[in-house]
């Protein structure tokens, strides 16, 4: 990670003075004239801002068996006005739990990404997708690394947005091993923490 941002930094200050010379100035150009601005899409990411309570229902023995219910806290911060940074506690399979992720919108590429990784796996999660205004969902869609099966399958998830203070997420895989559907193995419906009381 260090290693990253000292390259990017470096990066930067290579590429501001060539940008001078470039355009044949004295002195170097106004970040704001290069940098990436917020779009509609940054602005629908504020709305995870905040903490929330987390109701997970974990299908294990598939969809039409009884959930494992268990409870989380999901907490997510912005990163500028660019990004989501979300860190996630709760269980699995009796065990603690712990996830980070961090969301945003490519607007180079026109949709939303996602990376996660969590307390239970050695491997990183990508996701790109596309937000519906009509049905408030952001859905979602990658390959993940699944140890049952012991190998990447189709992976998906879908955030459907009730109002202001909820909000559902689904996840679910395919694989031929699972049929020609996607099977649907967590869902969360998280509501926003009241923020607490002044003094």
């Amino acid at each position: 990670m260090l290693r990253a941002t000292i390259a990017a930094v470096l990066a930067v200050t290579v590429s501001v003075p060539v940008l001078a010379q470039d355009q044949g100035q004295g002195q170097a150009p106004d970040p704001e004239s290069f940098l990436p601005k917020p779009t509609a899409e940054h602005e629908l990411l504020k709305r995870d801002v905040g903490t929330w309570d987390a109701k997970i229902s974990t299908y294990m023995g598939g969809p039409d068996a009884p959930p494992e219910v268990s409870e989380g806290v999901e907490t997510n911060r912005m990163l500028g006005d660019l990004w989501v940074v979300s860190d996630f506690q709760g269980s699995f399979a009796g065990m603690p739990f712990t996830g980070h992720a961090q969301v945003g919108f490519d607007s180079k590429a026109d949709h939303f990404v996602m990376s996660w990784i969590d307390s239970v796996s050695t491997s990183l999660m990508t996701l790109q997708g596309t937000y519906d205004p009509a049905s408030k969902t952001l859905t979602m869609t990658g390959k993940v690394y699944d140890p049952m099966l012991e190998k990447e399958v189709e992976h998906q998830s879908v955030t459907r947005y009730i109002d202001e203070d909820h909000r559902v997420f689904t996840m679910s895989m395919k694989a031929p091993e699972l049929g020609d559907d996607w099977v649907k193995g967590m869902e969360i419906e998280y509501t926003r923490r009241e923020a607490d009381a002044p003094e």
